[in-house]
């Protein structure tokens, strides 16, 4: 049951679809599958499907990074853009499937091989852009994911 607004419940499914949480083919999809799932007190759906009740809030932060292009070549993370390498952005486009996926975490011969290469360390990847390592999680023995 939900109590809240329909506005509040909007924005809220908005961020569980970009945060990976929920996973449709889009928005629109996520809302329609949420007006199923959420009802009011009066037992009533709360978002009508077809029919937006309100406007959806804008987006928010994409957990602590956002993807500023398609590719991951450009990312938000922490409020501060950082333009990344190849590799970088490989890496992190992986993880962040993975992550969506609901996969626990990635092997580095799945990364290497995502990269196309044979060997490699992920200290190396990212020996510039320090920062943005801070969201890659090691979950055990070169195993890696992002961190929500």
């Amino acid at each position: 049951m939900w109590t809240g607004t329909a506005d509040e419940l909007i924005a809220t499914i908005t961020r569980w679809y970009e945060s990976g949480w929920i996973i449709a083919e889009g928005l629109q999809d996520a809302l329609e599958m949420a007006s199923i799932h959420f009802r009011g007190p009066d037992g009533m759906p709360v978002i009508v499907p077809g029919i937006p009740s309100a406007k959806p809030a804008e987006s928010g932060p994409f957990g602590r990074f956002r993807p500023l292009d398609e590719n991951y070549q450009v990312i938000e993370f922490d409020g501060k853009q950082y333009n990344l390498t190849p590799y970088e952005s490989a890496i992190i486009r992986l993880l962040d499937k993975a992550r969506r996926q609901r996969r626990s975490d990635v092997g580095i011969k799945e990364i290497q091989a995502a990269l196309g290469i044979k060997s490699g360390k992920m200290s190396d990847w990212f020996r510039k852009n320090r920062a943005v390592k801070k969201i890659i999680l090691h979950t055990g023995r070169q195993h890696y994911r992002l961190d929500p």
